[in-house]
């Protein structure tokens, strides 16, 4: 965006003083000019520097420090005081009106900064119901584009989505907001439901007895699983189905096998699990070896 500023003065500039009987300023942003005029000043207290084309002023209300010349530029140190005449706030309020962005002025570290013109966020204002949340700056009418996993819901037009509960995957949930000239997006994430295993083990008795847990629970039914467990085979060649033993509950135990449960919701097929455990402990010896290779062990001493 292009801005420019100038400044024109009408007053007295003979002699070694300066007496200032009004100035306007005038602004442009992107060819839309606007102007403001003040009439504060007065003639200088004291005699100008050495340097004819320098000239100072003091405004009532500060609204002009210094300036060069007749027609050449000002310096003003007051920025946004006085809400309705200030410099920043007739850009603001001019900005505003024709869709342009808008400035902050930070009179302590005496920075610019741009007023972000759309600020949005996805709020969840009840279960699996979403309303999208704007930031103040601006007063405006708004859009509404909604996207679920990138595909676009037409169904939807307004600043409030809801859906239902996701199984077994989060959906990703944006949406594009728009007041006709500047546009944001707003995310957020559904988290998914599901089912999950845990297991209640009693080295006592070598027994361990499953439970099914998980986001989900409240919405199963747990007359719609089967289970299968299964001792892990640690060469990876494939699980071996223990036969027989198809509920929550698994006895006789062996020290350092591994055991897994497979509970399938026959359903919902999202809401099926799988979980496993080591029971005991448990020592592994890997040997590794290369093919057509040679091995030789020294012979085993026996003594009588």
């Amino acid at each position: 965006m292009q801005t420019c500023y100038e400044a024109y003065y009408q007053g007295n500039d003979a002699g070694s003083g300066l007496t200032l009987s009004s100035y306007y300023t005038g602004y442009s942003a992107n060819g839309t000019a606007f102007t403001s005029t003040y009439t504060n000043g007065t003639t200088p207290p004291a005699a100008p520097p050495t340097n004819p084309n320098y000239r100072r002023a003091s405004g009532t209300n500060g609204d002009m420090r210094n300036f060069q010349g007749m027609n050449k530029g000002s310096y003003t140190t007051d920025m946004n005081s006085v809400a309705s005449t200030s410099m920043l706030s007739i850009f603001n309020n001019t900005a505003t009106t024709k869709n342009y962005i808008a400035w902050d002025y930070d009179s302590t570290t005496q920075e610019f900064s741009l007023i972000e013109r759309l600020t949005a966020t996805l709020d969840e204002i009840d279960d699996y119901e979403y309303q999208v949340q704007i930031g103040d700056n601006y007063i405006n009418t708004y859009s509404y584009e909604w996207y679920v996993d990138g595909d676009p819901d037409t169904s939807v037009i307004g600043d409030i989505y809801q859906t239902t509960a996701p199984y077994g995957q989060n959906k990703e949930l944006s949406v594009v907001v728009g007041d006709g000239t500047y546009y944001t997006v707003a995310k957020g994430t559904i988290t998914a439901l599901y089912i999950d295993i845990s297991f209640n083990i009693n080295t006592s008795t070598h027994t361990v007895t499953a439970s099914l847990g998980g986001t989900a629970i409240s919405h199963i039914d747990i007359n719609d699983y089967t289970f299968q467990w299964y001792i892990e085979n640690i060469s990876g060649l494939g699980d071996e189905a223990i036969e027989g033993e198809d509920s929550l509950t698994l006895t006789g135990l062996i020290n350092g096998n591994r055991y897994k449960l497979v509970a399938t919701n026959n359903e919902i097929p999202e809401f099926s699990a799988e979980g496993s455990f080591l029971y005991g402990t448990r020592t592994v010896i890997y040997v590794s070896y290369a093919a057509n290779a040679t091995y030789q062990y020294p012979a085993r001493k026996q003594c009588k």
